[in-house]
Parts: structure tokens; C-alpha cells; sequence
């Protein structure tokens, strides 16, 4: 702004000066006589104002000439001028145009467009990481694995993209279902990130689903240091871990002992670890172990550690001892379904009726049928025959089903079968007909057994 106004006021006294100049001359009446190869030229006030301004107009052209010529010199040397400017910024401006063709191609799927135009980007502009990122991305969108590959390949070789590589190129090696090429490129992702979220979940995922339980539980670690994942979430996620772990090397003992310390309420370690501890001949132990993950959720994996404790005892000293933890929650239909099946021990055919009637009358599940059946099979025939009829299209008893994808697994496992989700089995009525039917070979036998008692009336008719 400065310059500006001193060329102003530089043309405002230049013009000053020329005009109180020619006035003086014309004041005075004077003429200039101007000698020049032998000839005499004679010029009043107006001739010199014109040959002043024509004086000044070749100096200006003769300066702008010599500008143009040092500038062309300068443009084929390479040096920066404005005319190497004015074709950079064209350049410039057709590759920010490429860019925006790429993007919006990517955006509508179109991804052959998107590659050319991401090509024609990186030749235009001046951008190689910013290209590189839009060739790969656009190759991806293409599903042209072999160019996403190269431009993956070309983002590690760079130290600034290396990161934004791995991970692409991590997720290809998913979507071509390698999984091995995938855990290395994640494993080298948390080296150089041990903080990033999303590939510790992925690294996490890859490592669960090829059984790598160590490195798996050293990810988990870096979760939880970095902020993730709360600490019990972590100690439960170390307790599956420590489960998975120990199924792996041939249940080892002191794994499932600390899974059980690590998280009480995960029924498959209370289970174990009571398992072990009364190998042991720990029982005060162990019972202190299934009375804690039984208040916390009952379960037949619970009812049977229990049961094991003195598998030789009455079904009378049974009732008596599993007491304490039917009352822990009565009304709970695993323990419904266990005092029923104390009483049926006994021989307590109506009480155990009388047990089962509230979840009989409701949605009966194939289980509670069956042992309705199996309850009315000696006094109520007819009414054995109904309940085994209504065992075979009644919805699946509870079972280990997968929270994330709804698949059912007949025994629990780390990670489910379907999605390889970590820590998703729970135990609930399955809701696909894919449901694991484990009353199946029960109500075999029963109907066996009521089809040789009344041959002409098969319930399956």
C-alpha cells in the first residue's frame, strides 16, 4: 500500500512540474530551438509538451521491453517469474479440478473415473502424499487390487504416509480374506500408533481370531494404558482370554482359577475354576465360587459344578444341599427348571409339575415341554403324548447365543463362530431357526418310549 502511494504522488509531481514548466515557457513566449544533423527545429510550449509525452512513452515502452526480455530469459533457464507463475497457477487450478472429479467419481462409486482422474491429479499438481492417498483410495473403490496394492505400497515407503499405508493396505488384505498379511501389517500399525483406537481393535480382533491369546492379551493391555476400554471391561476381556488360553494348552489350572478371580460372573470360569478346586478337594471353595456366579446369573453349567461336588449323594441330601442357592433367585427360570428337576430326582412327579406349571402355561420352550413330558409320562399318557407334540415346534431352550449376530453355539467359546466377535455369548432363548435343538435326543426316547406303549397313536401323526 505504501508503494502504491508513492507512485502516486511521484506521477502527481511529475505532472506538477511538467505543467509549471510549460506555463512558464508560454508565459515567457519563448521557443526551444532544437539542432540535430544539420537541420533546426523550433518548438513552442505545446510541441514540447507532446514531445515530452512521447519522450516519457518510449522510455516506459523501452523498460517494459528490456522487463519482458529478462523475464523470458529468466522463464527458459527455469527461474521463477511471472509468466512461470501465471502457467503454474493454470496447472494448479486444472489439478484441484482433477482432485474434485476424483473425489465426487469416489463418492458415486464410480471408480474407473476415479482412477483416471486421480492420475491425471498426480500429474498436474504438485501433491505426491495427497495424490498417492487419492490413487489408493480410488483404486479401492475400483476393486483393482493390484493398483491399490502399488499405491499402498508406495504410501509405506514414505515415513509421513506409512501409517495411512499399513491401514489401507491392511484393509485390502481383509477384503482378500488374508487375514495372516493382515494381523503382520496391523502388528507393524501398533508399533508405530500404540494409541490409536482403531487398529488396536482391529490388531485385537485378528489376533483373537487366529488364537494368538498372548498377543491378544498384551493388545488388550495397550486398550486399556491408552484409554480405550475401562478397567472392567478389561479385566473381563483378560478372564475370556485366560479361558481361551487355558482350553488351548489342556485346561490349565491355574488359568482358570485366575479368569475366575478376574471376573466372578463369567459363568464358564466359575465353572472350571469349581472344577479344578474340587479335584482339588478345595469344596468349600469351590461352593463359595458357584454361589457367587449363581447369584449373579444362574445357569446349568453352575447347577452341574454344584452337582459334582458329591455326585454320590441321595437326590433327597441334593435337594437339601442346593436349598442356599434356590433361594438365591426363586423365581429364576434355570432354577425353576432345577428344582423341578430335584424333585423328578426324588420322585416327586406332581411337585415337580406344580414347579414347572408357571412356565408351562406361558411360551414353553422344547425343554420345558420335554419335561412336562417326561413328568406326565407314567400318570398322564395322553398328556405325555401333547407335550412331546408341542416339544417339536416349540421354540429352542436358552443357549449361548452371539449378542452382535444372533448366531446360537451349543457350548460357550471366546469368540463367536459366526462374526468372530470376542466376549459375545450370552445365555438366552436363541431367536434363528439355526437354534441348537439339545433336548433333541430326549424327546427321541420319549417318543420311543410312548410309541411302544400305544403304537396306534404316534404324536409325530
Amino acid at each position: 500500500m505504501l508503494r502504491a502511494l508513492i507512485k502516486i504522488v511521484g506521477f502527481v509531481i511529475i505532472i506538477a512540474a511538467a505543467t509549471l514548466g510549460i506555463a512558464r515557457i508560454k508565459q515567457s513566449g519563448e521557443t526551444i530551438d532544437i539542432l540535430a544533423f544539420g537541420y533546426q527545429i523550433s518548438l513552442g510550449p505545446v510541441q514540447i509538451l507532446l514531445l515530452f509525452m512521447l519522450l516519457a512513452l518510449a522510455l516506459w515502452l523501452g523498460l517494459k521491453l528490456i522487463g519482458l526480455a529478462i523475464s523470458l530469459w529468466h522463464f527458459i533457464n527455469g527461474d521463477e517469474t511471472a509468466l512461470s507463475r501465471y502457467f503454474a497457477g493454470r496447472r494448479e487450478r486444472k489439478g484441484l479440478q482433477a482432485l474434485t472429479n476424483t473425489l465426487m467419481a469416489m463418492t458415486a462409486g464410480d471408480g474407473k473415473k476415479a482412477m483416471a482422474e486421480a492420475n491425471r491429479s498426480a500429474q498436474l499438481l504438485n501433491a505426491p502424499r495427497l495424490t498417492a492417498l487419492l490413487q489408493a483410495q480410488a483404486a479401492v473403490v475400483a476393486q483393482d487390487s493390484n493398483a491399490a496394492a502399488i499405491a499402498f505400497e508406495a504410501l509405506i515407503d514414505d515415513p509421513e504416509t506409512r501409517f495411512a499405508g499399513i491401514t489401507g493396505a491392511m484393509r485390502q488384505r481383509l477384503a482378500l480374506d488374508d487375514r495372516r498379511a493382515a494381523l503382520k501389517l496391523a502388528e507393524h500399525g501398533a508399533k508405530l500408533q500404540p494409541k490409536n483406537d482403531a487398529i488396536l481393535k482391529q490388531l485385537f480382533a485378528l489376533q483373537t481370531q487366529s488364537g494368538d491369546w498372548a498377543g491378544a492379551t498384551e493388545t488388550l493391555a495397550l486398550q486399556l494404558k491408552a484409554g480405550h476400554i475401562p478397567r472392567d471391561l478389561h479385566r473381563r476381556r483378560s478372564a475370556v482370554l485366560l479361558m481361551a488360553k487355558s482350553k488351548s494348552n489342556g485346561d490349565d489350572n491355574a488359568s482358570m482359577i485366575e479368569a475366575n478371580r478376574l471376573s466372578p460372573d463369567l459363568i464358564p470360569a466359575a465353572a472350571a475354576a469349581a472344577d479344578q478346586l474340587i479335584k482339588a478337594g478345595q469344596i468349600k471353595e469351590a461352593e463359595k465360587i458357584l454361589k457367587k456366579a449363581w447369584k449373579s446369573h444362574p445357569h446349568p453349567d453352575l447347577a452341574a459344578a454344584f452337582a459334582a461336588i458329591d455326585p454320590d449323594e441321595t437326590a433327597e441330601d441334593r435337594a437339601t444341599r442346593f436349598a442356599p442357592l434356590i433361594k438365591l433367585h426363586p423365581d429364576h427360570r434355570e432354577t425353576v427348571v432345577l428344582q423341578a428337576q430335584l424333585m423328578m430326582a426324588m420322585g416327586d412327579m406332581p411337585g415337580a409339575k406344580r414347579a414347572l406349571k408357571p412356565l408351562a402355561e406361558a411360551d414353553a420352550d422344547a425343554q420345558i415341554c420335554t419335561l412336562m413330558a417326561a413328568i406326565t409320562r407314567d400318570s398322564h399318557a395322553a398328556e405325555s403324548r401333547a407335550w412331546l407334540a408341542k416339544a417339536i415346534s416349540a421354540p429352542a431352550a436358552p443357549a449361548w447365543v452371539c449378542d452382535k449376530c444372533g448366531h446360537p453355539h451349543e457350548n460357550w467359546g471366546p469368540i463367536c463362530e459366526n462374526c468372530s466377535s470376542v466376549d459375545s455369548l450370552s445365555w438366552a432363548q436363541p431367536t434363528t431357526h439355526s437354534a441348537p435343538r439339545t433336548i433333541s435326543a430326549q424327546v427321541l426316547a420319549l417318543l420311543e418310549d410312548a410309541q411302544q406303549t400305544d403304537p396306534k397313536n404316534s404324536p409325530i401323526d
